[in-house]
């Protein structure tokens, strides 16, 4: 058994749902170091988006588990791939951009450029969920999409007005707004979850 073989096993062996709970536990446990303070400096904020580095291994877990299934698809295993990649790429220009902003002077051009290039690769990860969309055959597995996204948009809408209400009123700190787009892609991690677990 090759190096990459041996790999591609240790990752099967933890199983989808075993990445998805280390992933959630790895989430948790940045959000709990970030308000904690224990990191300290100016990039102590980076050490939320660190879980995403697990994505890559969620990924070929879920697309191990989706094989044995016998409800995978090449479209699926490209808007995987797709995907990992734009968030992997998310990551990177993030701490980038993260460091480079104490050196930028406010109002800049610059700054402009430095602060909306992260959203450079978000809108890649939306564009390969469109391309999967047009790209899939399977009637199931598209319904399965579309039915994920669709939760995971309604979990960003009630959150962020439930959040909004009690924000006004004083019961909750304010979010800067950058929270919607990992809000919904949690929404949608729940929704395949769902599905994983219904396959069972």
């Amino acid at each position: 058994m090759g190096e990459s073989e041996m790999r591609q096993s240790k990752v099967r062996r933890l199983g989808y749902a075993g990445w998805a709970a280390v992933y959630i536990a790895a989430l948790f446990a940045a959000v709990a170091v970030y308000r904690l303070g224990l990191i300290p400096g100016r990039h102590a904020d980076l050490i939320t988006f660190a879980p995403l580095a697990l994505v890559p291994f969620m990924a070929r877990a879920q697309m191990g588990w989706l094989s044995d299934k016998g409800i995978s698809s090449s479209a699926l295993r490209r808007y995987n791939a797709r995907g990992t990649t734009a968030l992997l790429v998310y990551v990177a220009v993030l701490v980038a951009s993260s460091r480079f902003r104490p050196q930028i002077e406010p109002g800049s051009a610059l700054m402009w450029f430095v602060a909306l290039v992260p959203i450079v690769p978000l809108l890649a990860v939306l564009w390969a969920g469109r391309r999967y969309l047009v790209e899939e055959n399977d009637e199931y597995l598209r319904q399965r999409a579309v039915s994920a996204a669709l939760f995971g948009l309604g979990f960003v809408l009630i959150l962020g007005t439930v959040w909004g209400f009690l924000e006004q009123f004083g019961a909750l700190p304010h979010i800067p707004a950058w929270w919607v787009f990992p809000a919904w892609a949690i929404g949608l991690g729940v929704a395949n979850f769902r599905h994983f677990l219904r396959v069972q």
